[in-house]
C-alpha cells in the first residue's frame, strides 16, 4: 500500500507557495503582455520578474532580481471535513510585488500594473494546475518601499488571496502500528496466487 493509502492526503502551506509560484511562472508573461496592451505600451515593457522568493518578511527581497516577487502563506483558515472524513480548508497567502521606476510615482504606478496583472492571472487560472478547488481575490494594497541597505525607493503591490484545498487531511487514518520501516514508503499487499478450496462439512440440524 502506498503512503496516500495508509496516511491519507497531506498538504502544507509550502505545498500552496509552491502551486502558486508555479502558476506564476507558467503565465506571468501572457498577463503581462495583456497589460501592456491595456496601457497601451510597447511589448516587453513590463519586464518579466526576475525572482521568486518564499519568505515570511517583506523587509527581505533580492534588490539586483526586480521586479521581485514575494510569497507568504502565513497560516491556515478553519478546517472543516467533510463525510469522508477529510479535512479541506483555505490558506491565505500574501504576494508581494516590488519594482523600480525613475521616481517614485512611476515606481508606485509600476508596482499597481503588476499587482492587477497578478490577481487576473490567478482569478482566472485559480485551480493553480488542478492544486486547489479555487483562489479568490481578497484585496490589494499599495505604497513605496525605501531599502534599508542602498536607500534605493522601490514601487510595491500586496495581493491578498486565499486558496481554497479539499483533501488536506483525513481523520482516523494512518497505520495501526508504527512502520517497522518508517523510511521507506509501505510495499502493496500480498498478492494472492492459490486459490485455496473452502471445506465445509454439513451439520445435522437438531
Amino acid at each position: 500500500m502506498s503512503d496516500l493509502e495508509i496516511f491519507g492526503p497531506i498538504v502544507t502551506g509550502a505545498d500552496v507557495e509552491d502551486a502558486v509560484e508555479r502558476t506564476l511562472k507558467e503565465w506571468m508573461q501572457t498577463y503581462l503582455r495583456r497589460m501592456e496592451r491595456h496601457i497601451s505600451k510597447p511589448p516587453n515593457w513590463l519586464p518579466n520578474p526576475g525572482s521568486y522568493i518564499a519568505s515570511s518578511d517583506w523587509d527581505h527581497f533580492p534588490e539586483e532580481q526586480v521586479p521581485a516577487i514575494l510569497l507568504i502563506c502565513p497560516d491556515a483558515g478553519r478546517p472543516e471535513m467533510d463525510g469522508k472524513r477529510e479535512y479541506r480548508t483555505t490558506f491565505p497567502i500574501d504576494i508581494g510585488i516590488f519594482v523600480e521606476g525613475q521616481d517614485r510615482r512611476s515606481s508606485e504606478r509600476l508596482a499597481k500594473y503588476y499587482g492587477a496583472a497578478l490577481r487576473e492571472l490567478l482569478i482566472h487560472s485559480g485551480s493553480l494546475g488542478n492544486f486547489a478547488e479555487a483562489t479568490c481575490w481578497e484585496g490589494e494594497q499599495y505604497g513605496v518601499h525605501i531599502s534599508d541597505r542602498s536607500q534605493r525607493t522601490f514601487g510595491t503591490a500586496e495581493v491578498k488571496l486565499s486558496v481554497e484545498v479539499r483533501q488536506v487531511s483525513r481523520r482516523l487514518a494512518g497505520p495501526a502500528e508504527p512502520l517497522k520501516e518508517p523510511a521507506t514508503e509501505p510495499g502493496p499487499l500480498p498478492t494472492v496466487t492459490k486459490n485455496t478450496p473452502v471445506q465445509l462439512t454439513p451439520q445435522a440440524i437438531q
